[in-house]
């Protein structure tokens, strides 16, 4: 049988309340974004199986993790774009420091926010396995200029639910420093946010947001704003122990090993 092609493999997770699924920890992308199109969209915290980083990873849940803790930091450095080139997004500039506030940063923060990873790593359950399309066209409509073609990946999505004291820490840390992201800025919304503001979410991660809120049985979930164009389908298999095994199915145009 014909393997399925995909241009990469990734891994992101549902952060939310457990007590109320409605509320929601994202991050919104931002308005340096090389990619126009996903310019202040929303998109959940994970990354990629790319890079020699990942060369260790055993499988999407190592990789999420990984990612999860190069992610949220109270850190702020230059941005690292040497997986937005090996994905393709063909940029060589140097991004500034994600914003955060002025805080300051006490020994309490840095070990609260290491403890709450640690319980995201371990809460994370498997959610599901989607093909994610973004076609050429939706990057043609935010970017004239655009020169990239669309392309298809396989998403692996874990749900992250958070017990309410580990929400309440999660809260105060993201008022006190208003992002706890190094990559992006980290937002703590809710689906009648998401509607009201007509937030858009990137890369069809916004089909499955949509999904997540109908399985928790809010029916304004219809009412989530959609990218146009975008296409998500579930994979029919149940999530693989080691990367081995998805590469028995699918032939990642981008991996670690030949990035």
């Amino acid at each position: 049988m014909a393997k399925i092609q995909v241009s990469n493999v990734a891994a992101v997770a549902i952060i939310f309340c457990r007590a109320n699924p409605w509320e929601i920890l994202m991050e919104r992308k931002t308005d340096d974004h090389p990619r126009k199109l996903v310019r202040g969209q929303l998109c959940f915290l994970g990354g990629n199986w790319i890079g020699k980083g990942a060369q260790e990873d055993a499988n999407p849940l190592a990789t999420w993790r990984r990612e999860l803790s190069e992610e949220l930091t109270l850190k702020r450095a230059k941005r690292d774009t040497h997986e937005l080139q090996l994905l393709g997004h063909h940029t060589s500039q140097d991004l500034p420091p994600t914003e955060i506030s002025g805080a300051t940063v006490t020994p309490e923060d840095e070990h609260q926010l290491e403890a709450l990873k640690e319980t995201m790593r371990q809460a994370a359950v498997h959610y599901g396995e989607f093909l994610n399309t973004t076609p050429k066209a939706a990057y043609d409509a935010a970017d004239p200029e655009n020169k990239q073609a669309g392309h298809t990946g396989l998403t692996c999505y874990f749900a992250v639910p958070l017990e309410d004291a580990d929400w309440e820490v999660l809260c105060r840390l993201q008022d006190k420093f208003g992002n706890l992201s190094g990559d992006a800025n980290t937002v703590i919304t809710s689906l009648d946010e998401i509607i009201a503001k007509d937030i858009k979410t990137a890369w069809a991660h916004d089909l499955v947001l949509r999904k997540f809120f109908r399985d928790h049985g809010f029916k304004e979930a219809e009412q989530l704003p959609l990218v146009p164009g975008m296409s998500s389908v579930p994979v029919g298999h149940p999530p693989f122990g080691t990367y081995a095994e998805y590469l028995n199915i699918y032939d990642v145009l981008k991996n670690p090993f030949n990035t």
